[in-house]
């Protein structure tokens, strides 16, 4: 199954953003005491579409979804941060692709480029705030990890709430369940003309210890890549390929930076999944052609186009790839319909989001219903939350 995967999905380096490096240099002249906005170039790609738990089941995310956002206090306060005296940061903004490559598509190239995310990263000496922006992530807009020097794992705020994740869970909730082991390799590349100077002191530290956590690595393994302040310029790890495409520098005050559940951002909306592109691209992507005898199940066609209803029965997230097009995520024990098809068959392959695959490459004809993965019962985040915080 993992070759199968691995002839469809594949990794390689985002491009650039320039337009994206003199959008932030521009908000920075305004005011550098303040942070820039975030760039919402992709905040509202597609149009909603139903989204529910899979018949049958009683997941975590059901539970979640009508359950109002609970915020759990940090193992430890960060009292520390709770000043208004500003502090030196590093606004970074990294783009990140998760990228398909051609192999496995017969030789033919995908019609479409793969939607794109980007991290915003706002970091100091001792504190680190990172957000997910954009249409690529397999994750609810605005998800915020907080991060400190001194104190192994993170504090996540997402569309269940907030709450703290010991070391190494991070990488498990990328995947879909906090308590599962979920590591991967990760490849930091630095500045090729940095020569480990030790007279220059930066929060680069801090950048290799949120891709630690995010891989379920031992901090000290990963610093050494960003020795001495430097930040990493890209980093790549399972199906993602990021570069870093601007660096603002800027003065936050200290309470705008603080690890815990203190001042927590706007509320994140829950989501059972998402499109990654609106129905006008993929009315793009084309059918494969089939023998001409082959049966279907006739269904009927929306305003919208054709419609493909996943079912993710896993206990991980579902990255759904059609004709090597990430088209959309959905959440464990969930359901959730794209519209806007050509009707026809289609290649469709299924991963989780560190690139382990959840289902060989199927031909599947849209209209119609995919279902991959076995029910099996799920412990909810919040419990386990809620658990650490009693004991």
């Amino acid at each position: 199954m993992a070759c199968a995967l691995g002839c469809a999905l594949g990794c390689a380096s985002g491009a650039n953003d320039r337009a994206s490096r003199e959008e932030l240099s521009r908000e920075a002249k305004g005011d550098a005491g303040v942070a820039p906005s975030e760039v919402d170039w992709a905040a509202h790609v597609g149009q909603a579409v139903p989204v529910k738990a899979a018949p049958g089941l009683q997941p975590s995310a059901a539970a979640a979804a009508n359950t109002p956002a609970t915020i759990v206090p940090a193992t430890m306060a960060d009292h520390a941060f709770e000043g208004s005296d500003t502090v030196p940061v590093r606004h970074l903004v990294y783009r990140v692709s998760f990228i398909v490559a051609a192999a496995g598509l017969h030789g033919r190239r995908p019609a479409l480029l793969a939607p794109a995310g980007e991290l915003h990263v706002d970091v100091a000496m001792e504190r680190l705030r990172a957000r997910f922006l954009g249409p690529g992530w397999p994750l609810e807009e605005g998800t915020e990890v907080r991060l400190r020097a001194d104190v192994p794992g993170v504090y996540l705020f997402d569309g269940i709430g907030g709450r703290p994740l010991p070391p190494g869970q991070l990488a498990g909730w990328f995947q879909g369940a906090e308590t599962g082991r979920a590591k991967a390799v990760m490849h930091v590349r630095r500045d090729p003309d940095d020569k480990g100077s030790h007279d220059r002191v930066g929060p680069g530290e801090l950048l290799c210890a949120l891709l630690a956590e995010w891989t379920q690595q031992d901090r000290d393994d990963l610093l050494p890549r960003c020795a001495n302040g430097a930040l990493p310029l890209g980093f790549r790890f399972g199906l993602w390929s990021a570069e870093l495409t601007a660096i603002v520098p800027l003065n936050l005050p200290r309470g705008k930076l603080r690890a815990d559940a203190g001042q927590p951002p706007e509320p994140v909306s829950f989501s059972f999944g998402r499109p990654m592109l609106d129905p006008a691209d993929l009315a793009r992507l084309v059918p494969e052609r089939v023998r001409p005898d082959k049966r279907v199940v006739e269904v009927p066609i929306g305003a919208e186009g054709a419609s493909l209803e996943v079912e993710n029965l896993t206990p991980a997230r579902a990255i759904v790839v059609v004709s090597g097009v990430p088209i959309g995520w959905v959440r464990p024990h969930a359901r959730v319909r794209f519209a806007g098809f050509t009707p026809g068959f289609y290649r469709v392959v299924a991963s989780r989001p560190l690139g382990q695959p959840l289902m060989n490459p199927t031909l599947v004809h849209i209209p119609g219903n995919l279902r991959f993965g076995r029910a099996t019962p799920l412990v909810s985040p919040l419990a386990h939350a809620s658990s650490r915080e009693s004991r």
